[in-house]
């Protein structure tokens, strides 16, 4: 994340950009003391590829508004949606569902993926500015296959947090920065699947904020770790931001 003034732009799939939504996304602003333009859509087109073209040019953060689609189909007919907008806004994006204020419990969630660094400092700063605490989930590596079979194989946290690998090197790493900005941490590992393991913590923890890193665009590598943040969206009750 740039320490230049960003530029936020927060836009809604469903209805105006107003109201409690657009009062969280400026209290997001405030803390980064950055510009926060509210879309709005043009008189003809496409809304959301409007929506996406704006920004595609000049946006650092999109906090998207959408109400929690509460029964299966909403949830199948928004999959086409997530995916078009994780593919085609390469900005952060701050998905808004049931706008909790304020931040008290920020979720991070880690399993050794590209841009997770970025990830630990936005829930760093969040956590600085909002004297929240963060609860590190590390979704364990196993192979995909082992999971669709039903018998993850999963490593003891302890062996992970001291291994030689780069996992393990990223859980010290989440953690003394944690420890020397005085945020309250707390590390978490849960049995199951990675969406099982996610389903346990948000069951567990009252967290305000989910923070996930966003996966490759590749289908393959995306199949080869187990697709984590499009299911995530499809059931997820509160704010998530997925970090590019």
């Amino acid at each position: 994340m740039s320490d230049a003034t960003p530029h936020f732009l927060v836009g809604a799939l469903a209805e105006d950009c107003a109201g409690k939504p657009l009062e969280y996304a400026r209290r997001i602003g405030r803390i980064f003391n950055s510009q926060v333009d509210c879309w709005r859509p043009s008189e003809h087109g496409e809304k959301l590829d409007d929506l996406l073209l704006q920004a595609q040019a000049d946006c650092d953060l999109l906090f998207l508004s959408e109400p929690v689609q509460r029964n299966f189909l909403g949830r199948l007919l928004n999959r086409s949606v997530y995916r078009k907008i994780l593919d085609a806004v390469p900005a952060s994006l701050w998905l808004i569902r049931q706008p909790r204020w304020p931040i008290d419990s920020i979720l991070l969630i880690i399993r050794d993926e590209a841009g997770e660094e970025t990830a630990e400092e936005w829930a760093l700063r969040l956590a600085l500015a909002c004297d929240a605490a963060v609860t590190v989930l590390v979704i364990s590596p196993a192979d995909p296959i082992m999971y669709r079979e039903g018998g993850p194989v999963q490593a003891p946290l302890e062996i992970l947090l001291t291994a030689d690998s780069p996992i393990g090197t990223q859980i010290r790493r989440v953690l003394r920065r944690l420890r020397d900005a005085g945020v309250e941490g707390d590390l978490q590992q849960r049995q199951g699947t990675p969406d099982e393991q996610i389903e346990r913590e948000l069951a567990a923890g009252d967290h305000d904020l989910v923070i996930i890193a966003a996966e490759k665009k590749s289908k393959l590598w995306r199949w080869w770790l187990g697709e984590l943040v499009e299911p995530l969206l499809r059931w997820l009750d509160r704010p998530i931001l997925i970090v590019r």
